[in-house]
């Protein structure tokens, strides 16, 4: 019997949520469904979709598609979406107070890991409104799924240096005068990865840093990097966790919550005396970085996709408890926001 064909849509209103949501809209494909894109504001591009992409222009063209799911990396979407609202997140940011902040629109949370799944479970005993089912995070499909690195051929260890955007907690000010006398040593290879989100002055500042040991990253998807790259240099940034997940030490610099699975500094001038401590790293930090992967994303298939269209079924097939919150404040907001005032 052939499988039914469902319809799905990817909602997004930031740019870093394409690479999150495309994972889904293949897995989608491979069982013979239909997806389409639906983006709000002007912080999203529609140039960062492939061909042939469905992209829905309008609130009414979204209720006549008729999805049976909406997957949002996000904090917010449309109640007045049909189809039930999944939460797939934009991070592995846990750490973050926000990380585990209700707002009533969802129905379900696909969660990453051990460390997530609890704490919104706990939050549903007294919140019973929305399904919490462990996936793995879609963003990192293609980080497992490739079989084979095409790593470049090189003689010096590379270095990622993949700061947060964050003007209270990015290391970009501290590290600058350490990172371009660095990369005048020729002891490493650096490759610099900003967020999207990065101020234009620091980016157009670290440029003028470029050489032929210094080049950046300017692909929508970082994976290629964090597969080439031996070490990571960040702060407090969720691709921290994404890199440590690749079984390869990562150096922070201020970490606001550092663990003992990251080699911490709070001082610059101690940064190559911690990357030479993460190019050979001990057996005991191997092992704690292991510990963390199990509890922040133990899955290392490439199939958190297919697991969140599972688990959309389970949803469906057994909802919540009890129905969302009226959260009327925050659904006229989106309502003026989407200059939508239909109440059928």
């Amino acid at each position: 019997m052939p499988k039914t064909q469902h319809k799905y849509l990817m909602y997004v209103e930031q740019n870093y949520s394409f690479e999150i949501l495309q994972p889904i809209v293949d897995a989608i494909a491979r069982e013979g469904s239909i997806s389409a894109w639906y983006i709000h504001g002007n912080k999203a591009n529609a140039k960062h979709l492939p061909e042939n992409s469905v992209l829905l222009d309008s609130v009414d063209a979204v209720k006549t598609f008729n999805p049976r799911a909406v997957f949002v990396p996000g904090n917010v979407v449309p109640d007045f979406f049909p189809g039930i609202k999944v939460q797939v997140f934009h991070g592995l940011e846990w750490k973050k107070k926000d990380h585990f902040r209700l707002r009533g629109f969802f129905d379900l949370y696909c969660t990453h890991g051990p460390i997530t799944s609890e704490m919104f479970k706990q939050l549903s005993l007294k919140h019973p409104y929305y399904n919490v089912i462990e996936t793995g995070w879609s963003k990192l499909d293609p980080l497992f799924s490739t079989t084979e690195i095409d790593k470049e051929q090189q003689d010096k260890l590379q270095i990622l240096y993949a700061p947060t955007f964050s003007k209270s907690l990015t290391s970009t000010g501290a590290l600058y005068a350490k990172i371009a006398q660095l990369s005048k040593t020729g002891r490493f290879n650096w490759k610099i990865r900003f967020h999207p989100k990065e101020d234009p002055q620091t980016v157009e500042k670290y440029k003028k840093l470029s050489g032929p040991n210094l080049s950046f990253d300017n692909n929508r998807d970082i994976t290629l990097s964090l597969q080439q790259s031996d070490i990571l240099l960040s702060d407090t940034s969720s691709v921290v966790s994404e890199f440590l997940l690749l079984n390869k030490p990562a150096v922070t610099f201020d970490n606001k919550e550092p663990g003992d699975y990251i080699i911490n500094i709070t001082d610059a001038d101690k940064l190559e005396q911690a990357l030479d401590l993460a190019s050979q790293p001990s057996q005991e930090l191997h092992q704690l970085i292991k510990g963390y992967n199990q509890q922040v994303h133990p899955y290392t298939d490439g199939s958190a996709s297919e697991r969140i269209l599972e688990a959309v079924e389970q949803c469906i097939q057994i909802p919540a408890e009890k129905s969302k919150p009226l959260n009327l404040l925050r659904k006229l907001k989106i309502r003026r926001s989407h200059a939508y005032y239909k109440f059928k």
